[in-house]
């Protein structure tokens, strides 16, 4: 079994493979501990087998979030589609001369910091013990293939494949697409560049670039994650322990009445 991420929310941590997402859920009330398995999306098994299927990164990505959260995936479709109701038709704009469109990129930027401030600080303060306790147990069934309590309370909460390691390569994109691409298309132009960016990851892997990894490792330690207790191990150990529990069922069946 191969876990390729994960998702945290308050009280709530979600592991994923190909195959399956295992979602434990921490009762205050009943000082329980849920746990739900389901298998994701059909197409999910197929991209993973055959990844040469000539399918963009980001249209991996979409349905990633969508098997993960559909929740999430439908803030964001929302989201959108709400934002091109009321902004209308996209007009043909006349071209802005550089200084402009970077003053203009500068003081949005300058705007969307306090709010990209204030979603890390709600981060930190609710979510960040859970989303350090995912990341110490998908380390410590990779590193050490365990899932006990201990071997998870031992590990890191950073962990270099979090999906924060994506975040400044896309705030910088978005500010060279504005300064730089077809004003009349910069929609278009930024999923070029978000594409590129998946690639790149790809290929290479941001977690691999000194300045990229550092950045990374120093949103994690501050911003995303808190450190975990007890509950929090306790959550993330019975997901992992459930989404192996699914692929060691399924492989059973498998082998007990094969394919033709």
């Amino acid at each position: 079994m191969k876990i390729i991420g994960g998702m945290s929310m308050p009280h709530s941590i979600s592991i994923l493979s190909d195959d399956f997402v295992a979602t434990a859920t921490y009762r205050r009330s009943h000082n329980a501990i849920d746990c739900v398995v389901a298998r994701r999306t059909p197409i999910i098994p197929l991209l993973a087998r055959y990844r040469w299927i000539p399918i963009p990164r980001v249209l991996r990505l979409l349905i990633f979030l969508f098997s993960s959260s559909p929740i999430l995936m439908g803030f964001l479709v929302g989201y959108q589609v709400v934002d091109r109701i009321v902004s209308g038709p996209t007009p043909t704009l006349p071209p802005i001369p550089f200084e402009q469109r970077f003053l203009i990129c500068a003081f949005i930027q300058s705007h969307f910091i306090p709010l990209l401030a204030a979603i890390l600080l709600f981060i930190k303060m609710f979510i960040g013990s859970w989303h350090a306790a995912e990341h110490m147990a998908i380390s410590a069934y990779e590193r050490l293939t365990s899932t006990e309590f201990a071997d998870i309370a031992s590990q890191d909460r950073v962990h270099p494949k979090c999906g924060g390691r994506l975040m400044a390569p896309l705030l910088i994109a978005s500010f060279l697409v504005f300064c730089f691409g077809p004003i009349n298309h910069l929609l278009l132009s930024q999923l070029v560049l978000i594409e590129c960016i998946l690639w790149i990851d790809h290929f290479v892997g941001f977690d691999k670039i000194p300045i990229f990894r550092t950045l990374s490792t120093l949103l994690q330690r501050y911003a995303t994650t808190s450190p975990a207790g007890d509950v929090e191990i306790l959550t993330a150990q019975t997901a992992v322990r459930a989404l192996i529990a699914a692929h060691n069922t399924r492989d059973a069946q498998d082998a007990i009445s094969p394919a033709p």
